[in-house]
């Protein structure tokens, strides 16, 4: 039998294909410590942003984030009539870390967000001190209700014609709260959070126009091991994984992706690089390194490993619950295109699903990893896993894709989907 050990790794990534090009802006995800975190480390065990001081190099410091999101004009500046409109969901509103192997311990944790733009000044809003937070504190001995809650910031209402729009985002780890929990030993405890971007025009009055539109949706999945020995440690397998959404993965023309053809069009790029090990004594390569660990798809499901039969479906936005048709939509295949050097896979680098397959799916094909060499000061010879890419989207004409053919009549409007990229982490 086959011991496989899967990590929780995966990116959302919600498509919006319009007729026209509405969005200047474009937006990014860089998650940081969010593998395997030791949750019993004091130097993690941190308390948060100081309320009463600045919030930056003097409240919090770049190795206490978790990661951020952000808009950007790549262009120029941001326009000052919009508004972008960040919204959080901290899935499971019990504020901690669970073991999957003892669904009974417990770490508690929390979050702080704090909002920022342009020269890395401080989006105050209405918080005061400009800093959100959510989920177990320092002196809270019972986790704050809200589980869901979002930021509107006014382009207008920054000063400097800011560039770019972000916020921070940091793990917080209370000591006192976790004398009301049971905390075991393990290497697998997990928690996620999940974020949406809108975006929405004003008048010169400062008024909405028109409904908001949602062009991005990200997701952290943190990792982490408490009290673990230096072997149980030794096997932990972690990872960095980063998309980057490119501007037509939200403002696609249809008939754009259908002249494509075969092809495809680009609608971002994707980064993973595994932990570094080291072999001292000969330089790495396939030839005499048997264990690789990480695997890549997309899928339509959330899930890798549930039976998944559910292609990718390409829907309007005001037809979502109805069946397909030639009117309402169109099925798509996403394709993972890969760059990396000392690529172990077959020659054909790119690699097509159409949303079904699961990790029991014999016939699904992975995108496998790259071999990232290196010495350090020492003449050791380190060496990590990893992959870089793009992603594509493309139009299926063949005859086995129902409404894909010349009756199509599509209605004019915004169509979306989601999908969903797995990293595979096997032992």
């Amino acid at each position: 039998m086959i011991m496989r050990k899967f990590c929780l790794f995966f990116i959302l990534l919600i498509l919006f294909l319009i007729p026209i090009s509405l969005f200047a802006a474009e937006t990014w995800y860089e998650p940081k410590k969010i593998s395997f975190i030791d949750l019993g480390d004091e130097k993690n065990i941190y308390t948060g942003v100081n309320p009463s001081g600045p919030v930056w190099n003097v409240g919090y410091f770049e190795n206490d984030l978790i990661g951020l999101i952000g808009i950007v004009d790549r262009d120029g500046t941001l326009d000052s009539n919009k508004k972008y409109i960040i919204k959080f969901n901290f899935i499971g509103n019990d504020w901690t870390f669970k073991s999957a192997s003892a669904s009974s311990w417990q770490i508690p944790f929390g979050i702080q967000l704090v909002a920022r733009y342009g020269n890395n000044e401080t989006y105050y809003g209405s918080s005061g001190d400009g800093v959100l937070r959510f989920g177990y504190q320092e002196g809270y001995t019972v986790p704050i209700d809200s589980a869901s809650e979002s930021l509107e910031i006014k382009v207008s209402d920054l000063s400097g014609s800011p560039k770019a729009i972000w916020m921070d985002i940091i793990l917080v780890l209370p000591e006192s709260p976790r004398q009301l929990f049971d905390i075991g030993i393990a290497n697998d405890y997990s928690a996620s959070i999940s974020f949406s971007i809108e975006e929405q025009t004003l008048n010169s009055l400062g008024q909405n126009i028109g409904e908001p539109q949602k062009i991005a949706d990200y997701m952290f999945n943190m990792s982490g091991y408490y009290g673990t020995n230096d072997e149980q440690q030794s096997n932990l397998t972690g990872a960095t994984f980063v998309v980057f959404p490119g501007a037509k993965s939200y403002k696609l023309e249809i008939n754009e992706l259908i002249d494509a053809g075969e092809s495809g069009v680009e609608i971002g790029e994707y980064y993973y690089a595994g932990d570094m090990a080291k072999n001292e004594s000969v330089k790495p390569g396939w030839d005499n390194i048997t264990v690789e660990n990480y695997k890549l798809f997309a899928s339509s499901s959330s899930s890798p490993t549930t039976t998944n039969d559910t292609p990718f479906i390409m829907k309007h936005t005001e037809a979502i619950n109805a069946d397909l048709n030639n009117r309402n939509g169109f099925y798509f295949q996403v394709g993972l295109n890969s760059n990396a050097e000392n690529y172990r896979g077959s020659s054909d680098r790119i690699k097509w699903y159409d949303g079904t397959g699961d990790t029991s799916d014999s016939d699904l094909e992975y995108i496998t990893s790259g071999i990232d060499i290196e010495q350090n000061k020492d003449n050791i010879w380190l060496y990590s896993f990893y992959d870089e890419g793009s992603i594509l989207i493309r139009y299926p004409s063949s005859s086995g894709y129902k409404f894909n053919n010349a009756d199509r009549n599509l209605v004019s409007g915004v169509y979306n989907s989601t999908i969903y990229i797995h990293l595979i982490c096997e032992e």
